[in-house]
């Protein structure tokens, strides 16, 4: 009996220190403002570029108040430059595509994310803080520089 105990404590540990501290990008990830979940995966089998799409949102529908008639209906890409794409839904939408990772897997480079709120997309930048903490860079490139903004996402649960 007591070998079949440290063996679920052991294989317990495993699945706990797998699940809580995954190494790198993939996964979910809650962003800055709490309001979404982003979850990071490889862009395709075998590849070594990852991608993101929106799969929650505290609010996935318009406010009573909305100034654009869509009261109460799921957010679409309604600020997107491309009229043909305005009525895709948020939640799964793709946002983000392409980031490589660098050498010593600290940082994710070359990628672009797309800003749903603003319908535009960005140069971007993701770095490791630590096993729960990324900080996500998005911008224009100018000269060696990317100038923008940054965001802090923790790992969603």
């Amino acid at each position: 009996m007591l070998k079949i105990v440290r063996s679920l404590v052991v294989l317990g540990g495993l699945v706990v220190s797998g699940s809580l501290f995954a190494e790198g990008i993939e996964g979910p990830w809650l962003v800055e403002a709490k309001d979404a979940i982003i979850s990071v995966y490889k862009c395709a089998p075998n590849s070594d570029k990852y991608c993101g799409s929106i799969t929650w949102l505290s609010e996935p529908n318009y406010a009573a108040n909305d100034d654009k008639g869509m009261a109460g209906k799921p957010k679409v890409d309604r600020e997107n430059p491309n009229p043909a794409l305005r009525d895709r839904p948020i939640v799964g939408l793709f946002m983000m595509w392409g980031f490589t990772k660098s050498g010593d897997g600290k940082e994710y480079t070359g990628g672009s994310i797309y800003n749903s709120r603003n319908g535009k997309t960005y140069s971007g930048t993701i770095t490791v803080v630590n096993d729960r903490t990324i900080r996500l860079k998005g911008g224009y490139n100018v000269g060696f520089m990317l100038i923008g903004e940054s965001q802090t996402w923790t790992r969603a649960n």
